[in-house]
């Protein structure tokens, strides 16, 4: 390996973790073990290593892409984008972590990504038409399944890699002899993509698709909107929180940013909070508690477990429609919560999540399931889907539409989404 493959290969171990503040070329020389004018010799300065980054990152997709789609059948290429990326992704979660980043700096980087992929060849003409139909607002909502396949297949990635790395802490040789191979989990994964619970399930389990008539969906949306008048006004605070986050992305949040944002000096708010931890930990949980309560007393309603999932995706939605500023700090809280737990999750379940079992053994991905690992993957589609729907100026016709597409990926996959 060159000097200068070994100095993006050290930038990307920046991403290791979840949460990535920003490197400097300093920290990245000594990871090296050369000197800073060191890096200079290959890039001329900290953009164009970014550059480069990017450049490898996109060389690495197109050739296992193009490796990949040589070995696969056609049904796999048609039902999945990017299906042959799980198991490389699977054994480097950096290169994950870096993709999220990516995300959420630019809201049109689908573009980006697709725009370098064609530029190598890499597409093969069905999966330039879904990307391509992704940007066509009149074809968008029948092509959802390539974004609900993507983030579902990202987030049971790093549900796997928490899985390893808790069992690997408490040196649990029964978990770790259960988690399969990544070859074996990209494979159960496709599974469970292209069929959801339905194809996943027997049919007497709680998991098991119950069908829903258009009437009792009508009732149950009913149940799910909030009377915006008895709602509490949303705490200022918390809304410059999420205009730092906005303006300085996920690594940029600082209490005097926050400070400045208010207006005030950055002492007053110690006056309330010991730190910025505390500050974020003492927000998220006002509200996260708040959204878990409304989800708790909708999903009261249900009948089934279909009823449940379809009630708690769509309070979740009308309380960001109330509440866009829960939306960066989601985003926020998807990258940081993955390697632990101190920021507050709401451990209080509704009556439905009672009924699952703590470890799910009839769902087979190739890794210990448990029960929040379905709660916090079912809570987190509707997050994502908002935000989706807020980059790309989605009105509210289509956004019910997208709800029901989602709602029938979770229920059976990418089979009957389309």
């Amino acid at each position: 390996m060159s000097t200068k493959e070994l100095i993006i290969e050290a930038a990307f171990s920046f991403y290791s973790k979840p949460y990535t503040k920003d490197f400097s070329l300093n920290e990245l020389a000594q990871k090296v073990g050369i000197s800073k004018p060191a890096i200079y010799r290959h890039f001329k300065n900290k953009e164009g290593l970014i550059e480069g980054m990017q450049a490898h990152f996109f060389d690495i997709m197109a050739k296992y892409l193009a490796e990949r789609r040589l070995s696969e059948t056609k049904m796999a290429q048609e039902d999945i984008p990017f299906a042959s990326m799980i198991q490389f992704f699977a054994d480097n979660t950096q290169y994950i972590n870096y993709l999220l980043v990516q995300f959420s700096r630019q809201c049109d980087f689908e573009k980006v990504i697709y725009a370098a992929l064609d530029n190598r060849h890499a597409l093969d003409d069905d999966m330039r038409k879904k990307f391509q139909s992704m940007q066509d607002g009149k074809n968008r909502v029948k092509k959802t399944e390539s974004f609900f396949s993507g983030v579902s297949m990202l987030y049971f990635i790093k549900a796997r890699e928490k899985v390893i790395n808790k069992s690997m802490c408490e040196n649990s040789e029964t978990e770790i002899k259960s988690i399969k191979s990544t070859e074996e989990f990209s494979r159960n994964l496709v599974l469970f993509i292209k069929s959801g619970f339905e194809g996943s399930t027997e049919k007497d389990d709680i998991l098991h698709p119950t069908i829903i008539s258009d009437g009792r969906k009508k009732e149950l949306r009913e149940i799910c909107k909030i009377n915006t008048c008895d709602f509490p006004e949303e705490n200022r605070i918390f809304k410059a929180f999420a205009t730092v986050i906005r303006k300085y992305d996920f690594g940029g949040v600082t209490i005097e940013r926050i400070a400045n944002e208010l207006g005030m000096a950055k002492s007053s708010l110690y006056f309330y909070f010991e730190n910025k931890n505390a500050m974020i930990a003492s927000l998220i949980e006002k509200e996260m508690t708040m959204l878990t309560q409304i989800c708790i007393e909708s999903s009261s309603e249900a009948r089934n477990f279909s009823e449940y999932i379809y009630l708690s995706l769509h309070s979740e939605v009308e309380f960001f429609k109330i509440r866009p500023s829960i939306l960066p700090i989601c985003g926020w809280l998807l990258q940081t919560s993955v390697e632990g737990d101190e920021f507050f999750r709401p451990e209080i379940c509704s009556a439905w999540e009672t009924k699952l079992p703590q470890k799910i053994k009839n769902l087979n991905l190739g890794f210990p399931m448990c029960r929040d690992t379905l709660k916090y993957w079912i809570g987190m589609l509707p997050v994502m889907l908002f935000l989706m729907v807020t980059n790309h100026k989605i009105g509210e016709e289509e956004l019910d539409e997208l709800l029901e597409k989602l709602f029938d990926f979770i229920q059976f996959g990418i089979e009957e989404c389309r």
